[in-house]
């Protein structure tokens, strides 16, 4: 059985996960199906816990900062070889683009298009190295 847990916004398989959380709901086979997907093939787009527990895919229930960290966290996570102890002192653009990544979920006010995707948002540039 395939389940999902709103605390952890993660899917169990009972033949795999030895401890599955206690708010855990059972899935469909094919809603995991539709589900990972939906998720493999349209980008901007993220499963999020519906009322009842259970994920969904539709546009209007995204946590549209939560949308904003994820593809944050991805940006800043393309870069951090750049902050490794090996490597030579980081550029000023490249400590300053890291900082606007960190500082959007202070100033940006993310919307969510028609299609599901993250709009209203100006990401920072990322510099040459």
């Amino acid at each position: 059985m395939i389940y999902y847990s709103t605390s952890t916004k993660g899917f169990y398989n009972s033949e795999i996960n030895k401890v599955i959380p206690e708010d855990a709901k059972e899935m469909t086979d094919e809603l995991h199906a539709d589900l990972f997907d939906k998720q493999s093939n349209v980008s901007g787009k993220i499963v999020f816990p519906e009322d009842g527990g259970l994920p969904t895919f539709e546009a209007n229930v995204v946590d549209t900062m939560e949308q904003l960290r994820y593809i944050r966290n991805q940006k800043l996570a393309e870069t951090d070889y750049l902050a490794n102890s090996d490597r030579p002192e980081m550029s000023k653009k490249q400590k300053d683009y890291r900082q606007a990544l960190r500082d959007l979920t202070k100033t940006a006010s993310p919307k969510i298009d028609d299609d599901g995707s993250l709009i209203n948002v100006t990401w920072p540039t990322k510099p040459k190295e």
